[in-house]
């Protein structure tokens, strides 16, 4: 299964060990557009105002998955959910992905991420050396 991470489980992450053994496949973006919000780590939720950039693996050990679901709080902070992403090849795929969970984040305070200027319209992406959404 495609998986599109976002935040801390890419490459350069603190949590991307969690992914070991997956095969990278490229970067992509959702197609529908979605909106980032801080909690210490990204949060996406669905109906946005942007596109948000990420990488996509190919999980095919089943403890892997369950090791992602279980960092993500699959269920009460987060749901794995199917979404199309659009590869920087252009080729469109269906991904699974961790949207944010509206109970759960609802009574926290979660600042939105600026958009950026992205590669045709403004994204939200998050720049790995400086830890903090910017362009790369």
């Amino acid at each position: 299964m495609k998986v599109f991470v976002y935040g801390t489980l890419k490459h350069g992450y603190g949590n991307h060990h969690v992914l070991e053994g997956s095969r990278f496949v490229g970067k992509g973006c959702t197609v529908a557009m979605c909106c980032l919000y801080d909690a210490g780590f990204p949060v996406l939720r669905e109906r946005g105002d942007a596109e948000v950039w990420g990488e996509v693996y190919e999980v095919t050990n089943p403890d892997t998955l369950r090791r992602l679901d279980a960092l993500e709080g699959e269920g009460r902070m987060y749901h794995r959910r199917v979404k199309l992403i659009q590869l920087e090849t252009g080729k469109v795929i269906k991904a699974h992905t961790y949207i944010g969970d509206t109970k759960f984040w609802s009574h926290r305070r979660l600042k939105p991420w600026p958009l950026i200027n992205g590669h045709t319209r403004p994204c939200y992406h998050w720049h790995r050396e400086r830890q903090q959404w910017s362009a790369e």
